[in-house]
């Protein structure tokens, strides 16, 4: 650390780097037909990266260095790739990327709109190593689309068209525009920090503390909050974290607060930036196996200056419940200087780490020139001395919580390491406030919308509601194997009712309208008797009514009223003439329910066997 004319030299935390054994956004999970038989991938062998060029802009890049750098492709599946034809309709596309000494692959898409019950998938075709299934709920307005990354010089594509949805329109609903190619970096200059190729997961210094030891038992709240930023740029690809923070509207608007220098001088894609949830270890001890990765994908620039180093961002999507995440509270109180500190952290990209120290918390009087030739002013940022845990470079733009638990800065670098002084300094939150001249320079218009001179604001969680009820007959017996799906903006779910019939989903989303559907499948002449067809013949020559309840599992295809055609029907499944019938499926008296949750909601549906016109089919066959 060396101290001039008043000004301080530091590095800034931030490199451009690759990811390895990631997930990207939602995924509906599943396995390839290429995994589970021999495919029929066609091979695309491209020349790669031209490292001379990459190694003279490597040395141009006086800020920071890379590990990934572009290639721009333009691949149509309507012209490239191989198409087949599964035995129950389906069409499948197939395609494998070869890139010469690429260590690993990311794939940009555009005009990504993919059909209902449609499947995307990349995967190595050796290890095995897979991403996806990706669906219709990747679709942005915008049609950007990244997958990424699959480990090594080999990417087999396959894209699934379900029978209902294959048709010439929507065999190619995307283009492939860009690859991310991680290289071999050894002719780069060692700076500061010992830059390598990293994947990110089990790359963090030892002397890093995993949030779940016992330093993190305090803050298992507020680690919910603190989420892996994997930015993606024109130039190439890095980390930085950043955390949920409160508005005084408290209405869980998605804002991530993160630090500008993850964004500054280069040429953000920020349709593409990922956002990794609840990364971390289940205990203490490091780990073998990556933790699931629970990503969304898109977010849109609201603010940041580079003074105190703040940026703001807002996610394009909403946050799914299930991810159950936390936002931070702040206090932008000028006088106010931290008596103890807490970081949360992913360093190099890695599972959640945490720093603290109970050491004196100074607002540091001097500049400081970074060695991105930046120069923040005096007064700007906190001066903090580690004493557990350290920071690296991934870590840039993680919440300082001070002593309440509330954040009062976000991490802009420092000199630190294991073994070493760790001297951290923090742009202030109270300064990231208002001391911007436009709302884009500033945090006021966007987390104190409605203007209320608030200089503090608690944490903040979505308010949760409960869903349950019981599927039965009209007999009152409860049916076994229901799957009850609830869809809404923040949820896609399905539970399965139990040996009585109830069904429970514990944790919706308060004040959020989801759609309820249940549906059952079984075996056709379950509950189908002598008695059925008597009763359905007897209703149709008007010798004995049906009641309501009755007519309504006569009425076998749903045509609104009991006819010959659906005596024949069950005479044919009866017979064993036709027993695939459709008499297998269960018909709900309701369907596609619309609900807006509001507290703990019971919801019971009655239910029919197709064609049990006297009730008796077993409710768990």
């Amino acid at each position: 650390m060396i101290l001039r004319f008043q000004t301080l030299c530091l590095l800034v935390i931030f490199s451009l780097v690759f990811a390895y054994n990631t997930q990207a956004q939602i995924n509906q999970g599943g396995i390839p037909v290429g995994i589970q038989q021999t495919s029929n991938a066609s091979v695309k062998t491209i020349r790669g990266l031209d490292m001379g060029k990459v190694i003279k802009e490597d040395q141009a890049m006086t800020e920071t260095v890379r590990f990934a750098a572009p290639l721009n492709l333009s691949i149509d599946p309507a012209t490239e790739g191989t198409w087949t034809s599964l035995p129950n309709g389906d069409q499948v596309w197939e395609l494998e990327l070869r890139v010469a000494n690429a260590l690993g692959l990311f794939v940009v898409f555009e005009n990504f709109n993919l059909p209902a019950g449609a499947k995307l998938f990349g995967y190595h075709p050796d290890t095995k190593e897979k991403l996806g299934a990706y669906t219709e709920r990747n679709n942005k307005p915008h049609g950007e689309f990244m997958l990424g990354m699959i480990t090594g010089r080999i990417l087999r594509l396959e894209y699934l068209v379900p029978v209902a949805s294959v048709s010439p329109r929507l065999k190619t609903p995307f283009k492939i525009k860009k690859l991310y190619v991680a290289y071999n970096t050894d002719h780069m200059v060692p700076s500061d920090y010992e830059f390598k190729t990293y994947d990110g997961f089990g790359d963090a210094m030892d002397c890093n503390i995993n949030i779940n030891c016992s330093e993190g038992n305090a803050w298992q709240d507020h680690k919910r909050g603190v989420v892996r930023m994997l930015r993606v740029f024109e130039e190439g690809i890095g980390w930085c974290t950043g955390s949920l923070i409160n508005n005084t509207n408290q209405d869980g608007t998605p804002y991530i607060l993160s630090g500008f220098h993850c964004i500054a001088g280069f040429t953000p894609i920020l349709n593409l930036w990922r956002f990794d949830f609840n990364y971390e270890f289940s205990g203490c001890s490091n780990e073998s196996v990556e933790p699931e990765v629970f990503s969304l994908q898109g977010c849109q620039y609201r603010s940041g200056r580079e003074q105190t180093d703040f940026l703001l961002l807002e996610l394009e999507d909403i946050i799914p419940q299930f991810y159950n995440v936390y936002f931070h509270g702040w206090d932008r109180d000028e006088t106010a200087i931290p008596t103890s500190m807490t970081g949360i952290h992913h360093p190099r990209g890695d599972v959640k780490k945490i720093s603290t120290s109970d050491q004196p918390i100074t607002i540091f009087n001097n500049s400081i020139i970074w060695s991105n030739s930046v120069t923040t002013p005096p007064n700007h940022h906190f001066r903090v001395f580690l004493e557990e845990g350290t920071i690296e470079d991934g870590s840039s733009g993680s919440p300082l919580f001070n002593e309440n638990g509330l954040i009062v800065g976000q991490l802009h670098g420092g000199n630190a390491g294991c073994g070493t002084s760790n001297t951290t300094y923090y742009g202030r939150f109270s300064l990231s406030w208002d001391t911007g001249n436009t709302p884009d320079t500033r945090l006021s218009d966007w987390l104190d919308p409605n203007n209320t001179g608030q200089t503090t604001i608690g944490n903040f969680e979505y308010p949760t509601a409960s869903l349950s009820g019981n599927v039965r007959m009209p007999n009152g017996t409860g049916v076994q194997f229901v799957k009850v799906a609830a869809t809404g903006p923040s949820i896609v779910d399905t539970v399965e009712t139990d040996a009585n019939g109830n069904y429970t989903f514990s944790n919706l989303r308060d004040n959020e309208s989801i759609v309820l559907n249940f549906s059952r499948e079984g075996r056709a002449t379950n509950g189908l008797t002598v008695f059925d067809f008597v009763a359905v013949r007897k209703d149709l020559l008007v010798i004995e009514t049906l009641t309501p309840d009755q007519k309504f599992a006569a009425d076998v295809n749903e045509s609104g009223n009991i006819t010959i055609g659906d005596y024949i029907d069950l005479l044919k499944v009866f017979l064993i003439i036709d027993p695939d019938f459709e008499l297998g499926t269960w018909r709900f008296f309701e369907n596609n329910i619309p609900l807006m949750m509001n507290g703990d909601i019971v919801r019971d549906v009655s239910v029919v066997k197709r064609g049990d016109v006297n009730f008796n089919a077993n409710p768990a066959e």
